[in-house]
């Protein structure tokens, strides 16, 4: 208190700290620090600090802000972020990563870049693992239904960093948060021709779950079908509750779950698929770079085999050919037999393989 009082710190005090700090890091991979009162963050350096989020308390008020802690670098997890929200300098070392593992392994990495780029500070989804001021691990928390009891985690560990322990490590911080969420099921994504990604889903135990392909079209021009009268519209919130019906209908996901989230924004880039004015389906659309990303398709039983989902992609690719983008992509179960060929009716082709793997928590 004496030196507090005096605004004097001994080095043994500082250090002493950061030992406590980085202890904490280490063996209870802590979040973030609470520095109870105003003067203690002055004990510290910005650089003594290596991405850890703190909060400062001051008065009646708290002020989120990041700092350092120092490390000795060594593969321990004490170089890790768990971010909530991402900077515009972490998306962009993000999207480095994500060209060196891309290149070295010839992969398509599915990061969901609409949901990286709108990361709510609510929530810490999202683990950064740092050698110096260079990103060299990732590893992403996906809540597809939001607020739901299922998690999808994708990752990456830059080529040159491999075997050195740090993806496990990464993935146990994952691990502890979905269970202090209350998450039940965890999925593994990896690509099938991904050997460091398979090789390490075996390591965790996981189950095999199901897989999808991910699917292109890049040609310059749209197949042309009839309309048939169908129309499309941005969704609305007056949608919601048939959105939310036709997702349980289509993928089977919980009704009265998806309602209890209050999580409408979940469909705020999706079009909804109109009959002369009646709700038939709906189709997403997410922009990521010059790709464009389908995703959510699905009309209502009673409206299939009339040529009205070959209608719904012809508009859509017309959509995305219309914003100059480069190729349109979507996933489809493996499984599917019959979207898979709707797809390939209008012109796209086999990417890759997404492989799900899953753990039950």
């Amino acid at each position: 208190m004496t030196e507090i009082e005096l605004g004097q710190f001994h080095e043994e005090t500082r250090n002493g700290l950061l030992t406590i700090v980085k202890r904490m890091v280490d063996e209870d991979l802590i979040e973030g620090v609470i520095l109870g009162c105003t003067e203690l963050p002055f004990i510290l350096t910005k650089d003594e600090f290596k991405f850890a989020r703190c909060r400062i308390v001051s008065g009646e008020s708290m002020v989120d802000f990041r700092v350092e802690i120092g490390q000795d670098g060594g593969g321990s997890l004490g170089n890790h972020l768990l971010a909530r929200g991402l900077s515009d300098d972490e998306l962009q070392d993000i999207r480095e990563l994500e060209k060196a593992c891309c290149k070295y392994d010839e992969l398509i990495m599915k990061l969901n870049w609409d949901m990286l780029t709108n990361r709510s500070t609510d929530e810490a989804n999202d683990l950064l693992y740092y050698e110096g001021t260079k990103l060299i691990g990732f590893l992403g928390l996906y809540d597809i239904e939001q607020k739901s009891k299922e998690i999808e985690i994708m990752g990456m560990v830059h080529p040159d960093y491999r075997r050195r322990g740090i993806f496990k490590g990464l993935f146990n911080a994952a691990k502890q948060e979905c269970i202090a969420r209350g998450v039940r099921r965890i999925l593994l994504i990896t690509e099938r021709s991904s050997d460091a990604g398979t090789s390490f889903v075996k390591f965790t135990g996981a189950q095999y779950s199901c897989s999808e392909y991910r699917m292109k079209y890049d040609q310059l021009n749209v197949p042309r079908f009839p309309t048939l009268g169908i129309t499309l519209r941005k969704s609305e919130s007056r949608d919601y509750l048939e959105l939310i019906h036709l997702d349980s209908l289509c993928f089977g996901l919980a009704e009265e779950e998806m309602k209890n989230s209050g999580s409408d924004n979940v469909y705020h880039s999706t079009y909804v698929v109109e009959l002369e004015g009646n709700f038939i389906g709906k189709i997403g659309v997410q922009m990521e770079g010059r790709d464009g990303y389908i995703f959510g398709f699905g009309i209502k039983p009673e409206y299939r085999r009339r040529g009205y989902g070959r209608a719904v992609l012809s508009l859509t690719l017309l959509k995305l050919l219309s914003r100059k983008v480069k190729t349109a992509l979507l996933e489809v179960a493996v499984k599917n037999e019959k979207a898979l060929l709707l797809y390939k009716s209008c012109g796209f082709k086999e990417a890759t393989i997404y492989d799900y793997y899953e753990i039950v928590i």
